[in-house]
C-alpha cells in the first residue's frame, strides 16, 4: 500500500459497532462499517491531564505551551491468524503484502505533530480488512525546524508551589520504538476503507515524575537536554518507554 505523510482531519461517517471484550483472550472489537464511509482508528490513552491544562509534577506544576515530536513512521501491525503472535515479522515493509499475506498499516514519515493539546489526527490512511492487536510509534530526531536535531521539543513553564514561574524548555533526541498492545483486545477492520488515525498521548505519564523541582537553572531558566538537567531528560525518557498502553475506536 502506498505511504501517507499527510497529516489534516477528515469527515468522519462511519457506522460503528463496538464489542467490548476483556484481558482474558475476548475477541476483538468488532467494527462495521457503511459502505461509503470513513472510519476513525484513536489509538492512545483518554488524555487525562487536567481541565486547566495544568501537569502535576514534583514541587508543582508545569504548562505544556508547545510540543513538537518526531515519527518516522507508525505501524499498526495486522494479525489474522496469529495465536499471540505478531505477524508484522513477516510484512512487506512498505506495508504491502501478497494476497492472503497482507502486510501491516504503515503510515510512512517523518511526521512532525504538534500535540500540547495531547492529540494529533494523521489522514486520510487506506487501510484493508483485518485484525489489529498492536502499533508501534517510531520515535526518530529530525533535522527541521522546529525540531532542529531533536526528537522531542517542548516548551512551556514550571510553576512551583510558592506560584514562582520559571520557563521551560526541554529537547531529547529520544530515537526509538515504543511498542503497544491495543487496549479491548484489538480492532477488526472487516474490509478495506478509509481512515483518520488520531493519536492520543498522556501528557500526565510523560511529566508527571519528572522532578523538576530539582532542576538547575541557566540564566533563571529550566533548560534539559543532552548538556543541562540530563537526570530529568533520563526519567523523562523513561517515562515514554513506559506510558503506552491503547485505545482503538470507531465512531460515526
Amino acid at each position: 500500500m502506498k505511504k501517507i505523510s499527510a497529516v489534516t482531519l477528515v469527515a468522519l461517517i462511519a457506522s460503528v459497532m463496538l464489542t467490548s471484550c476483556n484481558k482474558s483472550g475476548e475477541s476483538p472489537t468488532s467494527l462495521a462499517l457503511q459502505k461509503s464511509g470513513t472510519m476513525l482508528m484513536k489509538i492512545g490513552i483518554a488524555v487525562p491531564n487536567s481541565q486547566s491544562g495544568r501537569i502535576p509534577v514534583p514541587g508543582g506544576y508545569i504548562t505544556v505551551d508547545s510540543l513538537m515530536i518526531n515519527l518516522q513512521r507508525i505501524q499498526i501491525q495486522e494479525n489474522s491468524g496469529f495465536q499471540g503472535e505478531q505477524q508484522g515479522e513477516h510484512s512487506d515493509p512498505d506495508g504491502g503484502g501478497s494476497e492472503g499475506e497482507r502486510g501491516d498499516i504503515v503510515i510512512s514519515g517523518p511526521l512532525a505533530l504538534e500535540i500540547s493539546s495531547g492529540l494529533a489526527a494523521i489522514g486520510p490512511v487506506p487501510v484493508y480488512a483485518g485484525t489489529f492487536l498492536q502499533t508501534d510509534l517510531h520515535f526518530a530526531p529530525s533535522p527541521l525546524p522546529p525540531l532542529n536535531g531533536n526528537a522531542i521539543v517542548v516548551r512551556g513553564t514550571y510553576i512551583r508551589t510558592d506560584s514562582t514561574h520559571i520557563s521551560l524548555t526541554m529537547l531529547s533526541r529520544y530515537s526509538n520504538v515504543v511498542e503497544t498492545r491495543i487496549a479491548n483486545g484489538g480492532i477488526i477492520v472487516p474490509r478495506d476503507s478509509t481512515v483518520t488515525v488520531r493519536l492520543t498521548f498522556n501528557l500526565n505519564s510523560w511529566f508527571g515524575t519528572v522532578p523538576f523541582n530539582n532542576a538547575q537553572l541557566t540564566n533563571g531558566r529550566i533548560i534539559v537536554d543532552q548538556s543541562n538537567n540530563t537526570q530529568l531528560l533520563t526519567v523523562f525518557e523513561t517515562n515514554l518507554r513506559g506510558s503506552a498502553e491503547e485505545e482503538l475506536e470507531g465512531r460515526h
